[in-house]
């Protein structure tokens, strides 16, 4: 736990689970592209909460080393992984705004743990060390948005400390069916 809390800075007591042994947080780094592919695409086949579905095209290694090396540099974006013995079962995805005027903006592009994982704190986890990365590199609004169906991934926003902004009607379909997605934010406030 005090390797997260280093790397999470100031972040409220209730946002840190308590995480097995074998459980690590850290950035992705151009090497873990191959992990992450399989992980990305076996999340696309676990659960239609992803966007993309089973049969459209998937993530590829040599497309994910290049985001992580060009695209989240200095400061612009992370990939957290959560890793459980050693394995990436886990990622959260976020990009700043590209200019002065939404610099300030952090927008959450993915959360996925595999289902096998699920339960343990790993999301949470990922999401607080999200909050601290965020406060060291001046976010004050971090963003995202959950499908309506996905209550279990809403509630865990709200215990971090995320409120629902507005709800986009038909924003996402999956298996032909449309769905609406909740618009939540959570404002870091200055220390």
């Amino acid at each position: 736990m005090t390797a997260l809390r280093r790397m999470v800075g100031e972040v409220p007591k209730s946002a840190y689970p308590v995480l097995p042994a074998d459980v690590v947080v850290r950035p992705a780094v151009a090497g873990d592209a191959d992990p992450l592919s399989r992980l990305l695409n076996q999340l696309v086949r676990e659960s239609s909460f992803l966007g993309p579905e089973p049969d459209e095209q998937g993530h590829r290694p040599d497309r994910l080393a290049a985001h992580l090396e060009q695209n989240l540099s200095g400061g612009r974006g992370l990939i957290l992984g959560g890793f459980r013995s050693r394995r990436l079962v886990g990622y959260v995805e976020a990009c700043r705004g590209g200019f002065r005027a939404n610099a300030h903006v952090l927008s959450v592009q993915g959360v996925g743990v595999l289902a096998e994982h699920q339960g343990l704190g790993i999301g949470q986890a990922m999401l607080a060390a999200l909050l601290g990365w965020a406060r060291r590199h001046e976010v004050r609004r971090i963003a995202l948005s959950v499908r309506e169906d996905n209550v279990r991934a809403e509630a865990l926003y709200r215990r971090i400390g995320f409120e629902r902004e507005g709800t986009l009607r038909d924003q996402s379909r999956a298996a032909g069916v449309f769905r609406a997605e909740h618009v939540m934010a959570l404002i870091l406030k200055d220390d």
